[in-house]
């Protein structure tokens, strides 16, 4: 093969089963994977000689060929890898709500589309792959110093939105994992129960933090607004009718 390279000729060499050693014109070496998938032709560069050996080419080429036996179309398959990973968050959110979207509820839809708006100002020109959970703790810290209810919904609907991504190949870990808003703005401000004068002054106050953080949402009334002993029962809420630790019929008695 060196000596096929100091010639400096294009040429072609088969190795056996697909396996074929060529040089380009320009004297580029390289092993390409040669074989036929649907009655067309197809090749698949496997790597450059001499950084892949022939041993570790014809191994690669192995495995490839068990993919094409199972009905995948490998070159194919690596055209998509390489476009997928040339995206930018902004795309991943684009093509998140064409496959998501249509499946959700009008108000979530409109609010989620809201929220996934804050996040491209930031994460948008990146390249998805490239997003890490550094970039995410800046993004809520950003968010949670306006309003931590809206960091919470915002990072859930980042969370998702890198979901798809492992699911269409576009990243390969959701920087979210580990990523909470607690961690990151510390915990919620809430007033003691039984504490009569402060739950007053601290309800106030966060009645109004309440007030702007809906304001913000348009209107929404995030869970982050209840109290943790509000937070029981059936998907966290306190149903009608129920005190803490008691039943209490509706009439009062």
């Amino acid at each position: 093969m060196r000596a096929w390279i100091k010639t400096g000729v294009p040429l072609a060499r088969a190795d056996g089963s697909g396996l074929t050693f060529t040089l380009s014109a320009a004297g580029t070496a390289a092993w390409v994977l040669r074989y036929r998938f649907g009655g067309a032709p197809r090749e698949l560069t496997l790597g450059r000689y001499p950084d892949l050996s022939l041993a570790e080419a014809r191994k690669l080429a192995r495995l490839h060929r068990v993919r094409i036996q199972q009905g995948e179309d490998v070159a194919r398959a690596k055209r998509r890898e390489k476009q997928a990973a040339a995206w930018t968050f902004a795309q991943l959110v684009h093509d998140y709500k064409l496959k998501a979207f249509p499946i959700l509820a009008v108000s979530t839809r409109e609010q989620r589309e809201r929220h996934l708006a804050l996040a491209c100002q930031r994460l948008g020109g990146l390249a998805a792959r490239d997003v890490d959970p550094a970039d995410i703790v800046l993004l809520i810290e950003q968010i949670g110093a306006r309003s931590r209810s809206t960091a919470e919904v915002v990072l859930i609907a980042v969370a998702e939105t890198f979901k798809h991504g492992i699911a269409r190949r576009v990243v390969v870990a959701n920087p979210c994992a580990g990523v909470t808003v607690g961690a990151v703005c510390g915990p919620p401000e809430y007033a003691p129960v039984g504490d009569a004068d402060r739950a007053g002054t601290a309800g106030a106050a966060g009645g109004a933090t309440r007030h702007r953080d809906r304001e913000r949402l348009g209107g929404e009334n995030p869970v982050g607004d209840l109290r943790p002993h509000q937070r029981t029962g059936v998907g966290g809420m306190v149903p009608p009718g129920f005190r803490q630790g008691r039943v209490v019929h509706p009439t009062g008695e």
